[in-house]
């Protein structure tokens, strides 16, 4: 009979890690993803994850058996670590663990500051927005305001208009903003 030996069983990503992710549901759709290398039949193996690392917690991803791994979990607003797993026919294992965290938004986006610069309207905004305005009063709906110019997301301006006052809203990327009869501030200018 004949023996062959294989290389290690390498785990070259897994994802996600170190990182935060966003969205504005109740539980959030976090996928795992492993890429494999090596070992027998170069990288062909079966992962598992656990959120305690003990041997017997171990459970099979729902799409394994190649060189890539996958695993759909719903997960609610925290912080988390999972422990992977992933062994091949050649009795090779290789082990990461990663570290995410899963942020819920559901709030509009806050308008930090605003403020008169050159001729124009600054506003910062806490997180990434799309802002309008109107110059009537708060009860309209966010695609009928006039578009706010926005630098990069969280930095807003709109020509500074001494005769009337401007009603805005924000919503961020999620599609959060105010109540359709709200606004996010509202900017009575004056001339000084």
């Amino acid at each position: 009979m004949l023996f062959r030996s294989t290389q290690p069983l390498v785990i070259d990503s897994v994802e996600p890690n170190n990182t935060t992710i966003s969205d504005s549901t109740d539980t959030v759709k976090v996928t795992l993803k492993v890429k494999t290398s090596a070992g027998y039949k170069e990288g062909e193996s079966v992962c598992y994850y656990s959120n305690t690392g003990n041997g017997n917690d171990y459970i099979k991803f729902f799409k394994t058996g190649s060189y890539e791994h996958s695993q759909d979990l719903f997960l609610t607003s925290g912080n988390y670590e999972y422990f992977i797993k992933c062994s091949d026919l050649g009795g090779n294992s290789d082990y990461k663990t990663i570290n995410f965290s899963v942020k819920i938004d559901k709030s509009p986006p806050v308008i930090v500051r605003a403020y008169k610069e050159e001729n124009f309207l600054k506003l910062i905004t806490d997180e990434d927005a799309e802002c309008v305005y109107s110059t009537f009063d708060c009860n309209y709906g966010f695609n009928e305001g006039t578009k706010i110019t926005d630098v990069n997301g969280t930095k807003h301006f709109t020509p500074w208009k001494i005769d009337s006052n401007l009603y805005v809203k924000c919503k961020d990327n999620f599609g959060n903003q105010p109540e359709p009869n709200q606004c996010s501030l509202t900017v009575r200018p004056s001339d000084f």
